[in-house]
């Protein structure tokens, strides 16, 4: 009996490596052979390209173009999509913003809102404003000098700089310069009594 099982395991395996041929062979499979040797062509340009870039690795460059990816459109309304560097540099800084130490006033918006109220309304410095808000029982874990930087950028919803005491804009003293007096000959009269002058 063994005998006659044999060729038929051999016939059983010969048609299922017939199958895998044709299997292979089929315009479906075709097409993602050509899309292999397409991403492998595109491998092989991103490692040009770090290798041209001072030894970068095919994942920057990878990550780069990902970043830098646009939306074009074409004369004929169609879209294509192409790398930009300006629009990778820009993503770039938009999320190098979100790095750093977090805001020292966190979510505590009463003490914001008293701190506003003081400056504002109450015509206190920031540093007055401060120890009003320690005296108060404020949990203050910032100072003086992180106040005047929060008002600078804009952190406060009513507090500007033009509400400050002394620190405001474009309101400077007036300052009248002095000159010396000349002779018509174009000489100083410094050092010289009015007698002497005649």
């Amino acid at each position: 009996m063994t005998k006659q099982t044999q060729p038929k395991q051999n016939h059983n395996e010969s048609l299922k490596l017939y199958i895998q041929k044709q299997e292979r062979s089929t315009p479906k499979l075709r097409r993602k052979a050509k899309n292999r040797n397409i991403v492998k062509g595109k491998a092989q340009a991103r490692r040009n390209i770090g290798k041209l870039l001072g030894g970068r690795s095919k994942c920057t460059i990878q990550r780069e173009i990902a970043l830098g990816k646009v939306k074009l459109l074409n004369s004929d309304l169609t879209y294509r999509a192409e790398y930009s560097a300006d629009a990778a540099q820009n993503k770039r800084d938009f999320n190098n913003t979100a790095k750093g130490p977090r805001l020292k006033l966190g979510a505590n918006f009463k003490l914001i809102e008293f701190i506003e109220n003081k400056i504002i309304k109450d015509k206190y410095s920031p540093a007055a404003a401060l120890a009003e808000a320690r005296k108060n029982g404020y949990e203050v874990n910032f100072c003086e000098r992180t106040l005047y930087n929060y008002i600078d950028e804009g952190l406060f919803v009513k507090l500007t700089n033009d509400d400050l005491p002394v620190k405001k804009v474009g309101r400077k003293r007036a300052y009248h310069h002095v000159r010396t007096a000349y002779t018509q000959k174009g000489k100083s009269h410094i050092g010289t009594t009015r007698r002497s002058r005649k």
